[in-house]
């Protein structure tokens, strides 16, 4: 008989059994349906990973800890290939419960918009926010701040995907709208371990969550050197839309190369009005279908 608490410790002692968390090694034989049992985990690997946990818990109060086993994980991340092995969620994850799951979009974008471009995410995301859809970002400064300000102006539901252990505040600006999120207008994620500071490679990681997080990933306004670049990317090899704001597509070689790709499901919105349409054309035709009505005869 399956003992789950057993399988997460097994998991997380082997993820941390070497200098450097090897998730790749064991990702697609879980993805398969096997378990960190049957993968090589000892009983030292389980009392590791029962420490590891217990001390995580201690660090995090307030904060629910999901491995890719548990029922709580977010099963829009079971979907790509790339799934983190745990996740650390604060806030309302009520939205997760539901059929359809949370259904949000990324409003993303550089860390010192022009003002267009701060206005065009602002109204982006209350536009969306007022049309029931979540609105998830990275809780950075610039673009992400302006999408999480506007949903959380309106009264609507945001989420923030960090690239820092659940317990740190980066930038410590973005501390209010992080609290305000874990305080029930919203939910922040983590899949970093407590106390997780930020890293050249933790950003690129977090984007890679984030776009797996939304239905669709809206590129307000970047440069060549963004590192908006990778949740562009990362969307791609997700199969997940992304709507390119036109100048993005214009000027950056990495969007023009999206947008001239048939392959891929990219979009050029011409304006903010056309970003908040096309964004709505992918919450429709993603949405479940109905419940079959029957009737008596």
């Amino acid at each position: 008989m399956l003992d789950l608490a057993v399988e997460r410790a097994a998991l997380i002692g082997l993820l941390s059994s070497g200098p450097k968390m090897e998730w790749a090694k064991y990702r697609n034989a879980i993805s398969m349906g096997q378990y960190p049992t049957e993968l090589g985990a000892t009983e030292e690997h389980i009392q590791t990973g029962q420490h590891v946990i217990a001390e995580w818990h201690h660090r995090v109060g307030g904060a629910n800890f999901y491995t890719c086993l548990d029922e709580g994980y977010p099963a829009q991340l079971r979907d790509v290939w790339d799934f983190p092995p745990f996740v650390f969620i604060r806030g309302d994850e009520t939205p997760l419960r539901r059929l359809q799951g949370d259904v949000g979009v990324c409003v993303v974008g550089s860390r010192k918009p022009t003002q267009q471009g701060h206005a065009a995410a602002d109204f982006i995301s209350r536009q969306l926010a007022q049309l029931g859809i979540t609105i998830i970002s990275g809780l950075a400064e610039g673009v992400d701040r302006a999408a999480h300000q506007a949903a959380l102006e309106t009264g609507a539901r945001t989420v923030g995907v960090i690239g820092t252990g659940i317990d740190r505040y980066y930038p410590t600006t973005s501390r209010p709208y992080q609290e305000a999120m874990e305080n029930g207008h919203g939910m922040v994620l983590s899949q970093f371990g407590p106390g997780a500071s930020p890293t050249r490679a933790s950003f690129p990681m977090r984007n890679a969550v984030m776009s797996a997080y939304g239905r669709a990933t809206i590129i307000v306004e970047a440069s060549e050197q963004s590192g908006t670049k990778h949740q562009a990317q990362h969307a791609v090899k997700h199969g997940r839309p992304v709507i390119l704001a036109e100048p993005v597509a214009r000027k950056t070689t990495w969007g023009a190369r999206l947008a001239d790709d048939s392959s891929v499901d990219a979009h050029v919105a011409h304006t903010p009005e056309h970003a908040v349409q096309l964004a709505r054309g992918v919450i429709d035709r993603s949405a479940p279908p109905a419940p079959t009505q029957i009737l008596a005869f």
